[in-house]
């Protein structure tokens, strides 16, 4: 089965994850191809890959639309629009993975007030003072969240037509790179993607549980979309 590492910046700009995405490809015995992005080029691997896995690099916060690299930031849909110029077909039907942190993950906005200043309104020729006054609406709604990188970036591939792909994203921060985390996989010498499980609690800001996190597989916290 074939398995794209996609980094969606020049390669000048993306020595981070081509680091990364090299020792996926000396630890493990999967086979990885690794492509950036190379404007006015086509890759021959992503116009011929009908399926297998493509992993779409970058860093992730929850509910962010944007991946980043060395304070880089781009848009999921110019990720997608990238790997879509360099050849990957709408005939594709394997499996798109929106490989960053927290990009199964939702942000939530609070209820909240807001104090708005109100101008004094003027009928005819009758003014009701000349001042604008400030008061304090009480607005009392909740904002609602904001769709994870995976829900959005599944939204803008269907959008162009890609149709018979899985997307998938993963429910908090990810290893950049491949690890041993359990006695057995030290023992068995296997290296794996690993993801810390994070909750929301109500009004709080998200947080990560070590103990979730201890071998937790990346392909345990992921989400289909």
């Amino acid at each position: 089965m074939e398995r794209i590492i996609w980094i969606p910046w020049p390669e000048a700009e993306a020595g981070e994850f081509i680091e990364r995405s090299e020792q996926w490809q000396t630890v493990s015995p999967k086979d990885f191809t690794i492509i950036t992005y190379s404007a006015g080029t086509v890759n021959d691997a992503l116009r011929e890959m009908r399926t297998g896995s493509i992993y779409m690099r970058g860093h992730g916060m929850p509910g962010s639309p944007f991946v980043t690299t060395h304070g880089k930031s781009l848009h999921i849909t110019k990720s997608i629009d990238r790997i879509i110029e360099m050849g990957l077909q709408k005939t594709f039907t394997g499996k798109i993975k929106f490989y960053s942190c927290y990009s199964a993950v939702d942000s939530v906005q609070k209820m909240r007030s807001e104090r708005v200043t109100v101008p004094r309104v003027q009928i005819g020729p009758l003014k009701f003072g000349s001042k604008s006054v400030t008061q304090e609406v009480d607005k009392s709604f909740f904002e609602g969240s904001r769709d994870c990188l995976a829900r959005r970036g599944a939204a803008y591939f269907r959008s162009q037509s890609f149709t018979s792909c899985v997307f998938q994203g993963y429910g908090g921060p990810l290893s950049g790179k491949m690890e041993q985390k359990t006695d057995q996989e030290l023992v068995d010498g296997h290296y794996h993607k690993h993801c810390l499980t994070i909750t929301f609690n109500e009004g709080a800001p998200v947080s990560g549980s070590d103990m979730e996190s201890v071998g937790r597989r990346a392909s345990a916290a992921r989400s289909n979309f």
